[in-house]
């Protein structure tokens, strides 16, 4: 029988962790260098895509206490009116949450939608991210709220958003968040926001 060695034992021992110590640390300084930069590009995208779905806002602020799920910014033009709001709510897709920012005129006209996050099947869902798609939101919110239908059926008077191809259920997601959107305009609207 072998006699044991502890050495073959603790030097490969010593020799692993002190390279995951150091890979570690390595980590962790990329991490604190690239979390402002980061932090400040998302920052940048949300505020290009508040100026997308609401153009006529010259600068945005944050409504505090309005919930969890929503993001809610009030668009103010250069005197500081006013004009809209910015609004991020979610809904399950196809392919999980599809994460929807809507500008909402103070009128009740959705400026615009533009699709923050979605994980859809590309091709078919992924196409919510289309002007095509987007743009039939582009009209004052029915009391109803927007509905879908699909191609080949009649569309509804007001509010019918036709349902892309092969892609019903994110359709009804998108739909869905800009009407959850709407609800809390009209939340915001009647407490004097």
């Amino acid at each position: 029988m072998k006699k044991f060695n502890w050495k073959e034992i603790i030097r490969p021992a010593v020799t692993l962790t002190v390279i995951c110590l150091l890979i570690t640390a390595a980590l962790a300084v990329t991490d604190n260098v690239t979390k402002g930069p980061i932090a400040e590009l998302a920052t940048q995208k949300e505020l290009a895509s508040r100026q997308q779905v609401l153009p006529q806002a010259a600068s945005f602020e944050e409504i505090e206490g309005t919930g969890e799920n929503t993001a809610p910014c009030k668009a103010l033009d250069s005197a500081g009116n006013v004009v809209g709001y910015v609004i991020v709510t979610s809904a399950n897709g196809e392919g999980g949450s599809v994460k929807v920012m809507t500008g909402i005129q103070t009128d009740g006209t959705v400026a615009g939608i533009t699709v923050l996050e979605q994980s859809e099947t590309v091709g078919l869902g992924a196409n919510c991210e289309k002007e095509s798609f987007r743009s039939q939101f582009e009209q004052k919110i029915p009391d109803e709220g927007f509905s879908v239908y699909k191609a080949g059926q009649t569309a509804p008077e007001n509010g019918g958003i036709e349902a892309m191809t092969s892609a019903t259920i994110t359709s009804n997601a998108v739909v869905k968040a800009v009407n959850s959107a709407a609800e809390v305009f009209r939340t915001l609207t009647k407490g004097g926001n």
